[in-house]
């Protein structure tokens, strides 16, 4: 099969199949930055809600820029990965800085300098955005090549990803082969006879399965509840590691006099680790150990940026709150 019968053969099936998503339709270069962004490490089903409420609060690259990075964080609550949002917020205000609020669509060594952006991101914006004849290799784009080629050799699969780019259609080209792998050439059941290119294809999905993953580790997370009459203390965690520049209940230090809950225990799955989260509390007036955050007042939403992994803490000390206050209400007179 030449390159131009391999074109037609994989965009004359995207145009039949395509997912329908809602960054697609007429890509401005700014709602393809913010679902690249989102896209990584994540699901297409769980962005989609995230995509459309960050462009309600934020529609243009300039209101970004301008947002607070605990703003930005807050919005992006609940979808993990919390540093793609910081460099995200970071890549906005470098654009609106050096580029006059101008995403460089059509210079891909400009796009790799912005924080967060890498190969793969750099040639989904250039190919989609700006119609530039560059690979974009996500996993399942290279899943496809790994098979049609039958090898997993990184320098041919960027070769020849970067010969079969369609000239005239790069980004559609470039989605194809990702709703390709993401419908057809799945890591697991490949459906090979309903693939466009089985005819060319080395080895048919067999022999292509993954290394089945490891299981993520068990952590243990002493964790402390601060409390100050109707408030509790939220530490603002390190900017790099783990949920950083985010807040949350903080680690109990080693030696601390604090009383245990253990009815209050429960885990957070990560995709690395597994939190073993348990649960101490204390009064403010009783230590002395220096954090950096601010105590908050217990209502149904966190007032700061507060990750899954603490959600489960927070609604228990609300309900907790929400209790105590119904059970001080007066009694309804008869």
């Amino acid at each position: 099969m030449s390159l131009h019968h391999l074109r037609q053969k994989l965009l004359s099936w995207y145009d039949q199949h395509r997912r329908e998503l809602p960054w697609r339709p007429s890509p401005s270069p700014y709602a393809t930055l913010v679902s690249e962004f989102m896209l990584q490490q994540t699901q297409v089903k769980t962005v989609i809600p995230y995509y459309e409420a960050f462009l309600r609060r934020f529609p243009d690259i300039e209101s970004l820029a301008r947002a607070s990075e605990e703003e930005v964080l807050q919005l992006w609550q609940g979808l993990g990965y919390y540093r793609r949002a910081r460099y995200l917020h970071q890549a906005a205000r470098e654009i609106v800085k050096h580029h006059e609020g101008e995403i460089p669509i059509h210079d891909v060594k400009a796009l790799r300098r912005l924080p967060g952006i890498g190969p793969y991101m750099a040639g989904a914006l250039a190919s989609i955005a700006g119609g530039k004849a560059v690979p974009a290799l996500d996993g399942n784009a290279r899943r496809v090549w790994r098979r049609l080629l039958g090898k997993d050799d990184p320098r041919l699969l960027k070769a020849m990803a970067q010969k079969a780019v369609d000239p005239l259609r790069p980004g559609d080209f470039n989605q194809a082969l990702m709703d390709l792998g993401n419908l057809i050439c799945r890591p697991k059941k490949p459906l090979c006879p309903a693939c466009p290119l089985w005819e060319i294809c080395r080895t048919r999905g067999e022999g292509n399965q993954p290394s089945p993953r490891k299981p993520p580790r068990p952590v243990s997370r002493p964790t402390l509840i601060l409390r100050r009459q109707n408030e509790v203390f939220l530490e603002k965690r390190p900017a790099e590691g783990l949920l950083g520049g985010l807040y949350g209940f903080p680690a109990l230090p080693p030696g601390f006099p604090a009383r245990r809950l253990p009815r209050w225990d429960y885990r957070h799955t990560f995709s690395h680790r597994v939190w073993e989260v348990k649960v101490y509390e204390a009064l403010a007036g009783e230590t002395g150990i220096s954090l950096e955050g601010q105590y908050v007042p217990l209502q149904p939403d966190p007032p700061l940026p507060l990750p899954r992994a603490f959600r489960p803490l927070w609604e228990k000390l609300w309900e907790e709150a929400a209790e105590e206050k119904d059970d001080e209400s007066p009694e309804d007179e008869g």
